[in-house]
């Protein structure tokens, strides 16, 4: 790639690895950051185990980049409600909005003071399943092969509905779990960073409209991809194959806003009809009804969050690169 002037961003991101790597693949291109804006109360740091696993990949947290770097990081509330947003926007002195692994809706104001250089990162195939949490859409709709991947498209008014800047095509077949996944599909957002993207912003790549009636929009709620009382067991056990490697949250009583929720990693092979009594929370496992019987869910334990899901991670994201390296142009 030819030597290009640098561009400053305003990222809007919250924590997970795509947003780790596009951030340092941006930095790592010679560009700057004026500010970081994150829901996140802990400042994109990241909680112990989110820690760990950018450690396990040898690439820091967002948080932990923009300390190194004297990035200062604001924490926001929705930018729909905040009235200042335009004026904070436009005094970070940016000329590239970068978005990632956010739920925001970004103000048609905010829009328009950056105009073609609004850009969103979502992780899959646009025009197909717009909206949020698309990965775990594609799996459970047995779409993943199909459409999983990450696109960079320009930031409009209508919800993922921008032109396309680049894409890049991460089949679920390609990795053997869903942390893998992640993980592949993260590095193909880096590389879209250091590629795709500076040439679209220097003015060397046109972005493309998505094509009109074409794709979908697929909008989830945190129950549907959840272990409750309310599911059958057909569904549980579609849950857990369609996404090996995924933790799913087990909640108690779904109506309400301040039910207790616990991760879980998989079932008990022994079930029995539903007995109608209350769910029983033990160190290793939670015995609890759902529609049509009663079952035994794996807890999640420290050995798992700590130990060996850090090293997984380490060992996949290696042999990732690896192959990666292997595949590029010398």
């Amino acid at each position: 790639m030819s030597k290009q002037r640098s561009h400053r961003a305003l990222m809007i991101m919250e924590p997970g690895q795509i947003s780790n790597h596009v951030f340092r693949a941006w930095l790592e291109c010679g560009n700057t950051v004026s500010e970081v804006w994150t829901r996140n109360r802990r400042g994109l740091r990241g909680n112990l185990e989110e820690r760990l696993a950018s450690l396990a990949r040898g690439i820091p947290t967002v948080g932990a980049m923009a300390r190194k770097n004297g990035i200062p990081v604001r924490i926001v509330e929705p930018l729909t409600y905040d009235s200042k947003v335009w004026s904070l926007a436009h005094e970070s002195n940016a000329d590239t909005l970068i978005a990632c692994q956010t739920l925001q809706i970004i103000p048609g104001r905010v829009i328009a003071r950056f105009g073609e250089r609004a850009v969103n990162v979502h992780p899959a195939m646009l025009p197909h399943y717009k909206g949020p949490n698309p990965k775990l859409s594609l799996l459970i709709d047995g779409r993943a092969d199909q459409f999983g991947g990450v696109t960079f498209h320009c930031i409009v008014r209508g919800i993922d509905e921008g032109p396309i800047i680049a894409r890049s095509h991460v089949p679920w077949s390609s990795a053997p779990d869903y942390q893998q996944w992640g993980d592949a599909i993260a590095l193909a957002a880096a590389e879209i960073t250091r590629k795709e993207l500076q040439d679209y912003l220097s003015g060397q790549l046109a972005a493309i409209a998505q094509p009109s009636g074409r794709g979908n929009y697929r909008r989830c709620s945190e129950t549907e991809f959840a272990v409750s009382s309310e599911r059958t067991l057909n569904e549980v056990r579609h849950l857990f194959q369609s996404a090996p490697g995924h933790v799913f949250r087990w909640i108690s009583q779904p109506e309400k806003a301040n039910t207790r929720r616990i991760s879980v990693v998989g079932m008990g092979k022994a079930h029995s009809p539903p007995t109608g009594q209350p769910p029983r929370i033990l160190m290793r496992r939670i015995e609890t009804d759902l529609v049509d019987a009663r079952v035994h869910l794996i807890r999640r334990s420290l050995w798992m969050r700590f130990v060996k899901h850090p090293v997984q991670g380490f060992l996949g994201y290696r042999r990732l690169v690896l192959q990666r390296t292997r595949k590029s142009p010398k």
